[in-house]
């Protein structure tokens, strides 16, 4: 699975560990933007793969996802698109375990934006692989068409925490 494979953003859905979703995002700084990036990252990696692998996605697609408009100037995209990676890059997430050990982990470790191929190039941090690949329980997959929508970092964290609890009822 990869980026260019579905037709749509509706498509797409983001599965990730409770333990990631229930996440400290306390200590960050992270915006909506950075944070709907990170989320369109994790939707193109598929639950099942057994190793992370470099997330490419052509800029009209996260133009579109982002929700710019289709004449918006491409000096101001990469500019934004710089800032987002780089809040990725430098915002812990910290992961409490249920022994109590603690993780603190950047969502990426390292982007490349392809002006010729016009594509974002994505490394997920190594630490997070054990809360997006291979889950078999204590996951949760939500719908990414619903992310563009939500207007804060708290509302899709929010979101991704009721869509955990979805089956308590």
């Amino acid at each position: 699975m990869n980026a260019y494979s579905k037709n749509s953003k509706t498509d797409y859905v983001v599965t990730q560990s409770n333990q990631l979703i229930e996440a400290d995002y306390s200590k960050t700084e992270l915006s909506v933007n950075p944070l709907k990036l990170f989320k369109l990252v994790v939707a193109m990696l598929s639950p099942e793969d057994e190793h992370l692998r470099l997330i490419k996605i052509k800029l009209p697609v996260y133009k579109q996802f982002m929700g710019y408009k289709p004449n918006a100037p491409y000096g101001r995209l990469y500019k934004d698109l710089e800032s987002h990676c780089k809040a990725l890059n430098q915002q812990t997430i910290k992961l409490v375990d249920k022994d109590g050990d603690i993780l603190n982990a950047f969502a990426i470790s390292s982007w490349t934006i392809k002006h010729q191929t016009d594509e974002l190039h994505i490394e997920i941090s190594g630490q997070l692989k054990p809360h997006l690949l291979q889950l078999k329980s204590n996951c949760t997959s939500i719908q990414l068409s619903y992310i563009p929508r939500l207007i804060s970092s708290y509302s899709i964290r929010l979101y991704e925490l009721l869509c955990s609890y979805r089956g308590v009822g």
